[in-house]
């Protein structure tokens, strides 16, 4: 049976499942966008890391010829063999690395807190509440265009810290971020209310019996 992507059910939205077997169907929160349950990266995330690994290798090479070269004093062939070497030793094992920390990731959100696994040799799980989520942007880079794919960076209010979610569908990453900007400005529109509600009973219990409206027919005192 193929699964549908949760994110194909939002509000507001006519999205079509780029990849109808790439993540499973998980239950979702009443927002319709937003995983309840533990959910993993788009697989399309894992080859725009894998390129720019690969992209990233001629630098490698560059630097550790010029190193071979200098530092070691080796013939220029020696050199560029060194360089080739090292290039292909530390590409191999980033190789690696990407697809560990890709399966490795998780997210979801639940009534309080956004939650984000991740790592590598080292596991990292970050939370985040839900009521200090400042401002959510989204953001796609040369390469994640290519692949369809779009970066969600929470800012978390009271500080300068700052919590990437790589490798989500572009179209989902825009409905996540309308869902949790729908969650802020629902915030908002509450403390509104509760402080003008606030200000009002303060009024109210702050008004001297001196000055009390006159009754029908009786003339205010001068």
């Amino acid at each position: 049976m193929t699964n549908v992507p949760p994110w194909t059910a939002a509000r507001g939205h006519d999205i079509a499942p780029v990849m109808p077997d790439v993540l499973p169907t998980t239950p979702v929160l009443a927002d319709d966008v937003l995983p309840a349950a533990p959910t993993p990266l788009d697989p399309r995330a894992l080859s725009v890391q894998r390129t720019a690994t690969l992209l990233g290798a001629p630098i490698v090479l560059v630097v550790a010829t010029a190193i071979a070269r200098v530092a070691l004093d080796l013939p220029w062939p020696m050199a560029v063999g060194a360089g080739a070497a090292v290039a292909v030793l530390i590409g191999a094992v980033e190789w690696w690395l990407d697809g560990v920390r890709h399966r490795r990731w998780r997210w979801h959100v639940d009534d309080v807190a956004i939650v984000l696994a991740r790592g590598g040799i080292v596991r990292t799980e970050t939370t985040i509440p839900r009521f200090r989520l400042q401002h959510v942007d989204v953001s796609q880079g040369p390469l994640e265009r290519r692949h369809g794919v779009a970066t969600l960076t929470l800012h978390v209010a009271g500080s300068d810290a700052e919590h990437e979610l790589p490798g989500l569908d572009a179209a989902w990453a825009a409905a996540v971020r309308e869902a949790l900007v729908r969650t802020l400005h629902a915030r908002w529109v509450a403390e509104t209310v509760a402080a003008a509600e606030a200000t009002d009973a303060g009024d109210v219990a702050h008004v001297p019996a001196s000055g009390a409206a006159p009754a029908a027919g009786e003339a205010a005192a001068p």
